[in-house]
């Protein structure tokens, strides 16, 4: 009865399995596992056949009994939102080895690699020219542009890599300022609710940009010239 409550199912203890919605079936399986009160729970991507809304509620509420009743919990998913919003700390493995186990923030802000900053999200990479590196920030030169952007410990001088997330690239014309030292074209644009996904052409490269100004401030055409820049500190340079 106190498992039932605790996922919304009070009421529904004598329903037929056949009986119950996709959604139901799985708080019922989270009931049954939570029920002998186990130090440590595993997940192994419980969500994957469910409905996108589906999934965000059920995500939601498996945080909220986790926190609730302070099991130690493995999630195992390849559904990088899931792994963002459910976990205290994240492990990303490739090919059997630990690329980075670290809080989800800093997983998405500080990648350690390359392999990890394209797996978690989306991610531009640029080809820069390292001069120093001190105190956890490098100098660095972005087409004849120099620059000091927050970096990896492993980044010595020399070639490395600079990350840029779609939403840390701004675009001039739109609310807020926007320094605009770069320029590009317009290549595809896609519209997503919420924000608007550009494919931007610049210095023979491709860049992806997520604009949520748009929505209110207009789209950009594909074809049309832009100016786009970025704030040194949403940058992370890597090895």
């Amino acid at each position: 009865g106190e498992m039932m409550a605790l996922v919304n199912l009070s009421g529904l203890e004598h329903r037929r399995p056949a009986s119950l919605s996709g959604g139901q079936q799985q708080r019922v399986a989270l009931a049954r596992a939570m029920a002998v009160r186990p130090k440590v729970l595993l997940f192994d991507e419980p969500l994957s056949n469910l409905d996108a809304k589906l999934r965000v509620a059920l995500r939601a509420e498996i945080r909220r009994l986790q926190k609730q009743l302070g099991i130690t919990s493995i999630y195992v998913t390849h559904d990088q939102a899931e792994a963002m919003s459910l976990s205290d700390r994240v492990v990303v493995m490739n090919a059997g080895r630990v690329e980075q186990a670290s809080a989800p923030a800093e997983l998405y802000a500080r990648p350690a690699t390359r392999f990890v900053a394209d797996f978690i999200g989306q991610a531009n990479f640029l080809d820069v020219a390292v001069e120093r590196v001190a105190g956890g920030w490098a100098e660095i030169t972005l087409w004849a542009h120099p620059m000091r952007v927050p970096a990896h410990e492993n980044v010595r001088p020399g070639p490395a890599a600079l990350m840029l997330r779609p939403e840390a690239i701004c675009l001039a014309g739109r609310a807020g300022a926007c320094a605009a030292r770069f320029q590009g074209r317009v290549r595809a644009v896609t519209f997503l609710g919420s924000a608007v996904e550009y494919e931007i052409e610049t210095h023979g490269q491709t860049l992806t940009v997520s604009d949520r100004e748009a929505v209110w401030g207009g789209i950009f055409a594909e074809g049309e010239l832009v100016g786009w820049d970025f704030a040194p500190e949403r940058g992370y340079v890597i090895p």
